[in-house]
């Protein structure tokens, strides 16, 4: 056969467009439809012919079965990347009842793959874990009151700071299993550890030492994963809250003592910076691209605070004051970085159940979300499909579902 040789190329590039075109991933277009039938198609039947009549059938079934799959893929819906991060419905709000836990939770941390959220409470020597796909909660008993948590980005680990009390003052880090589900360990740290978080990389972890009643011991402790080593930073400030940048060369700590952030360089231990911000800053959650640090302005029990204030950290100065609800107390930056989440826990005269979503952006609130009583910490899924609110008036978590926008 004399068109043999352009039989063969038409065919072969019909197998090469079909394969292309199966590897992509998206809906099929009209120039598709085209190839597959006309390219495709005639190489299927020429090199069957070529091959005898049963490898002819065979083929034919194969080029059937691979178009019906096609015609399946290209009716369903297409989900862009927006949606697949930010949630499913189309403003942010609560999904279904407040989830029960253990008496007034108060922090909380997920597990990288968002089926666990562990949650610590404030006179229960325990610490929860909330199934987020069923909802069902068991506990960890840690011995003494745990404060903070964190989870190491493998999963494996998470780390909770424990106070003890005057007849066992055992003031440490405790170390846990996830997969056993138990603690394997403690650290101690100095006196009173309180806020905690992880390096990216996971080879340390930060502590924030309150120190004594006097004022003494208060600091940053590092913590060695690796060795359990513990290098103690001593801090003229009385720090309130640690967060780490994404790169984890500069550690930011909130402090009441003069109302400000300091920037810790990670690798000399040095401040390099100290930010002033509004009255009594607490809670810290650091942008995806760690331009942005936003601090919730606590306030004081007398004055409550109502505002987040916005650290640029190139220019390592405040660039924007939000307004938000009463005495904010927990801060979260959505994965994708254009959400913040603020809990606001209210006080006696204004009682607080919601949660403030800032657009990181314009630096401006975008929505407010009702939430169980007192909410004081939130958390995000790693995929962003969901937030989780830690209620400690009711012992409750609320999941939000971010919306998609």
């Amino acid at each position: 056969m004399e068109d043999k040789p352009v039989l063969v190329v038409l065919g072969c590039a019909g197998f090469v467009a079909l394969d292309l075109f199966l590897l992509d991933g998206r809906p099929p277009t009209f120039v598709d439809v085209l190839a597959i039938v006309f390219f495709g198609g005639g190489g299927l039947l020429f090199l069957g012919k070529l091959l005898g009549g049963k490898a002819t059938f065979a083929l034919l079934a194969v080029a059937v079965i691979g178009v019906a799959l096609l015609a399946r893929r290209s009716a369903e819906p297409a989900v862009s990347p927006v949606t697949a991060l930010r949630g499913t419905s189309a403003q942010p709000k609560v999904v279904g009842a407040a989830l029960p836990v253990a008496p007034l939770p108060l922090d909380i941390a997920l597990s990288p793959d968002g089926r666990r959220a562990y949650l610590t409470h404030r006179f229960d020597p325990l610490v929860s874990i909330l199934d987020t796909a069923t909802g069902s909660v068991s506990t960890i008993p840690v011995g003494v009151l745990p404060k903070s948590i964190a989870v190491s980005p493998d999963g494996r680990r998470a780390y909770v700071t424990a106070q003890g009390t005057k007849v066992d003052p055992d003031d440490a880090v405790l170390m846990i299993d996830t997969a056993a589900a138990a603690v394997i360990g403690r650290v101690p740290v100095g006196e009173r550890p309180g806020a905690i978080a992880v390096a990216p990389d996971g080879a340390v972890v930060y502590v924030i030492r309150h120190g004594s009643a006097g004022g003494t011991g208060r600091g940053l402790s590092v913590i060695s994963t690796a060795t359990n080593d513990v290098v103690k930073a001593d801090l003229t400030f009385a720090p309130n809250d640690v967060a780490v940048s994404p790169h984890g060369t500069t550690a930011y700590v909130s402090s009441c003592a003069d109302n400000s952030v300091s920037m810790i360089d990670t690798r000399s231990g040095r401040v390099t910076a100290s930010v002033p911000v509004g009255v009594c800053p607490g809670a810290l959650a650091v942008g995806r691209d760690g331009r942005r640090v936003y601090v919730a302005d606590s306030g004081t029990d007398l004055d409550p605070g109502t505002t987040v204030s916005v650290i640029d950290t190139v220019t390592e100065s405040r660039v924007a004051t939000v307004p938000v609800g009463v005495r904010p107390s927990g801060v979260a930056v959505s994965p994708d970085g254009r959400y913040a989440y603020v809990t606001n826990s209210g006080s006696a005269e204004t009682p607080g159940n919601s949660v403030t979503v800032i657009d990181t952006a314009t630096a401006t609130p975008s929505d407010t979300i009702a939430v169980t009583e007192d909410p004081v910490a939130v958390a995000f899924a790693p995929d962003g499909r969901r937030a989780y609110v830690a209620g400690s008036a009711k012992g409750a978590v609320s999941v939000i579902d971010p919306g998609v926008r």
